[in-house]
């Protein structure tokens, strides 16, 4: 659940990748592909010192580069030209910086409300990046003092091409819908975004005028165009991440998971809550996710029934790796191609992690990083070095 203290906070969210379309670009010749498997490391994850930051990993030549030397609280997964956004926590506003492939940067400038308001991030933020890498979308809030609410939640929409932010207040398009209710606050971590950037979800706690909860609901925002995703629900949603390829969404309802449709249908599915821990976990183009099991890690594909294709087991992993908890983390992405999955095993001396990957077909199992604190690892699609 996202929490409102700003005790501490994050001084950038920079926005970083091999390419942009408003970025200047430099032609090289194509020598070989590669994967780009990013991680971040905050104080929260028990990382110091040189440990923190922002780190970058390349498969081709296995080299680590360090994108950022601060404490780094989370990562949205790459887009297909690499770009990824990630979060910094530091004493300053947050700034939303474009990295290019010509290592230029580009500030996008903070989101400024017409009334001269501030606008202040949910805690902890996570933002979501489409697959094209052209757009983004995040929450925010306005506190107003004395005021009812007290907090008035937004929806953050960036347009990376050509650099608008459209601010859209949650609160007034929850009055046109129903005015028993008297204020609302975003429930779970995660917007979810379409490959293209124009569609966007999120969930939504409701208060009645009375102050109780009146339950949950899905927001979507399509092309502009806000309306409820699905019906009031009386217990608690959380979405999980998103069919990419049907647009429909995985959500956790009371102890269950759910795809839900384009008309608000909550259909049950054969994931276990315990599977899901991000929506990282969702492949970019292809109909299936990676997801723990009892015995270790397994693709489902989606259509197919109680159809889990196991990746790797704990057993096998016991082969070639010592001294770790044979159980899920929280820590494991797929890469948008499907092909290949990257995952973080707790170690049974240290308590540190290591960080492995492997193919979709369970080979190549390898360790990129071993005896460290880490607080979530995404990877590319295969990508051309130029």
């Amino acid at each position: 659940m996202m929490r409102k203290s700003l005790n501490y906070f994050l001084a950038g969210l920079l926005f970083i990748g091999i390419s942009m379309s408003s970025c200047s670009d430099s032609s090289k010749p194509s020598k070989t592909s590669t994967r780009y498997i990013y991680y971040t490391a905050s104080t929260g994850d028990s990382a110091s010192g040189s440990d923190l930051g922002f780190f970058c990993f390349t498969t081709h030549d296995r080299q680590f580069k360090q994108v950022a030397s601060t404490s780094i609280l989370n990562t949205t997964g790459v887009a297909k030209n690499a770009i990824v956004l990630f979060e910094k926590e530091a004493d300053e506003p947050i700034r939303l910086l474009a990295r290019c492939e010509n290592r230029h940067l580009r500030e996008v400038p903070f989101p400024v409300l017409p009334s001269g308001g501030e606008l202040k991030y949910y805690l902890p933020p996570h933002v979501a990046l489409d697959y094209d890498g052209h757009h983004a979308a995040w929450l925010m809030y306005e506190e107003i003092s004395g005021g009812n609410p007290a907090n008035v939640p937004y929806l953050i929409l960036y347009n990376c091409n050509s650099d608008d932010t459209t601010i859209v207040n949650i609160l007034t398009f929850i009055n046109s819908k129903d005015s028993t209710i008297s204020r609302a606050e975003p429930a779970g971590e995660y917007v979810i975004i379409s490959n293209e950037g124009s569609v966007v979800w999120f969930v939504l706690k409701l208060y009645d005028e009375s102050g109780g909860v009146k339950g949950w609901r899905i927001v979507k925002n399509d092309a502009g165009v806000m309306d409820w995703a699905s019906e009031l629900s009386g217990e608690e949603i959380t979405l999980s991440g998103l069919e990419f390829v049907s647009d429909n969404i995985i959500a956790k309802k009371g102890d269950a998971i759910y795809s839900v449709s384009s008309t608000g249908s909550f259909d049950p599915t054969y994931l276990k809550p315990g599977n899901m821990s991000n929506p990282y976990q969702f492949a970019r183009t292809r109909k299936e996710l990676a997801v723990w099991t009892d015995d270790g890690i397994a693709i489902h594909k989606y259509g197919e029934g109680d159809v889990f294709n196991k990746i790797v087991d704990f057993v096998e992993i016991g082969n070639i790796y010592n001294n770790y908890v044979a159980a899920p983390t929280e820590k494991l992405a797929i890469s948008p191609d499907g092909e290949v999955i990257v995952f973080g095993l707790k170690r049974t001396d240290s308590g540190k992690f290591d960080l492995v990957m492997a193919n979709r077909d369970g080979n190549g199992l390898t360790l990129i990083k071993e005896d460290f604190y880490f607080g979530m690892a995404v990877v590319s699609k295969e990508m051309e070095v130029e």
